[in-house]
């Protein structure tokens, strides 16, 4: 999972710098004004992409081998088509739409490329020595560690989320409210001593880690970003690490 987003988080990358490549070529090539910035970022871009579809070739399946190595080798010509910005006069409208064209077929290919699952090699067949599947084995291992640190941190939110709730809420308090009823007219004055509860803990915290931001902020403005910080790192827990 944590490989395919990379592979599309470099092709958004990659298909972003294929974008300003296009628009500097259109409105900056040829032009009187061009200056030496323009110029180095233009060569920066060239550079940028050479780099990346380098190693692009290396994620892709061989069902995509082919197709993609026609289209790398158009794109470095038309990376090399124009050396620089400094060129005599702009496009003409024939070279403008011919550039387009040819622009606008890889730019195709690379959001195609966006749907395609990256390149996983097979498992090593039993026999073929240790040097044949090192790479393979290194990887399909780096994965499985991933997997368990990040089981064994989600793991560790929960257990720290049910404690604090367990250790700062008054639970008994509130169930021994009665009934459906009176536990309903009981929510009000549960909640208040609960925050109540929170704050005095937040306000009072013996660690020392929370006394600068209790004593900068007061005890509220420090649970709300103590609560801000737990989201966040909830969110990237939970959903962005699946």
């Amino acid at each position: 999972m944590m490989s395919g987003r990379r592979y599309r988080s470099r092709l958004d990358k990659l298909i972003r710098q294929w974008t300003d490549y296009r628009g500097l070529v259109v409105t900056r090539l040829g032009v009187g004004d061009a200056n030496a910035t323009e110029e180095r970022r233009f060569l920066d871009l060239k550079g940028q992409i050479a780099e990346a579809l380098a190693a692009l070739t290396g994620q892709l399946g061989q069902a995509a081998a082919q197709d993609a190595h026609n289209h790398i080798r158009a794109m470095n010509s038309l990376l090399n088509r124009y050396p620089t910005l400094y060129a005599d006069q702009p496009l003409d409208p024939k070279a403008r739409e011919d550039f387009d064209r040819e622009w606008h077929d890889h730019f195709l290919f690379f959001n195609k490329l966006k749907g395609m699952e990256p390149h996983s090699e097979p498992e090593p067949r039993p026999g073929t020595g240790y040097l044949a599947g090192a790479g393979t084995a290194t990887i399909h291992r780096r994965s499985s560690g991933t997997r368990m640190a990040t089981i064994t941190l989600r793991l560790l939110v929960l257990v720290a989320v049910v404690w604090a709730l367990v250790r700062f809420v008054p639970w008994r308090r509130f169930l021994e409210g009665g009934g459906t009823e009176s536990g309903a007219k009981s929510l009000g004055a549960f909640s208040s001593e609960a925050w109540t509860s929170v704050r005095q803990t937040v306000a009072h915290a013996g660690s020392g880690i929370l006394d600068p931001a209790v004593q900068k902020y007061g005890p509220e403005a420090t649970m709300v970003l103590l609560a801000l910080l737990l989201l966040t790192a909830g969110y990237w827990l939970f959903i962005r690490m699946k």
